[in-house]
């Protein structure tokens, strides 16, 4: 049960849902940045490797893969994810010559992390709750339940008759 413009519904869903291995986040995480309209899907993938100094994804923004966003995906249910990680993540996009990245989570971000993510400004961190609603509005592992049509009388055709 979600509702398109509220999707709180869909964060316990989201945090109860069946868990995944980290390259199975990572590729959310990239479906969701695609449907968000950075790259393509050719140019979106996730590295498959967990171990890659936290970086488990990457977008291509264009079609040379010159302009790239890494991803970072933690899947917690009761941890917050502290400025400790978002420092390691900065680091490692730092040793990849970038400074592109998202951090996404289905828990919450400490403040300190939120510090971080304001003093390096090029990371954006995403939140259970804003994963739910981007999800929602880019309809990303979302399915229709339900499709209503609402008729009118068309009076051109009683017009015609």
């Amino acid at each position: 049960m979600c509702r398109r413009s509220g999707s709180p519904s869909v964060l316990p869903s989201l945090s109860a849902a069946r868990p995944v291995r980290r390259p199975d986040s990572a590729a959310s995480a990239a479906r969701l940045l695609i449907a968000m309209g950075y790259g393509t899907a050719d140019t979106g993938k996730h590295t498959g490797r967990s171990g890659e100094e936290g970086i488990v994804g990457i977008i291509h923004r264009d079609a040379f893969g010159l302009d790239r966003v890494y991803l970072q995906a933690k899947r917690y249910t009761d941890n917050a994810v502290g400025p400790e990680a978002i420092n390691a993540f900065y680091g490692a996009l730092q040793r990849k010559g970038t400074d592109r990245g998202v951090f996404l989570t289905s828990s919450t971000f400490t403040t300190g992390a939120r510090a971080a993510e304001r003093d390096f400004r090029t990371i954006v961190l995403i939140d259970g709750p804003m994963l739910a609603r981007l999800m929602v509005s880019h309809d990303v592992g979302l399915q229709v339940a339900s499709t209503h049509v609402l008729k009118r009388l068309d009076q051109d055709y009683f017009d015609s008759l």
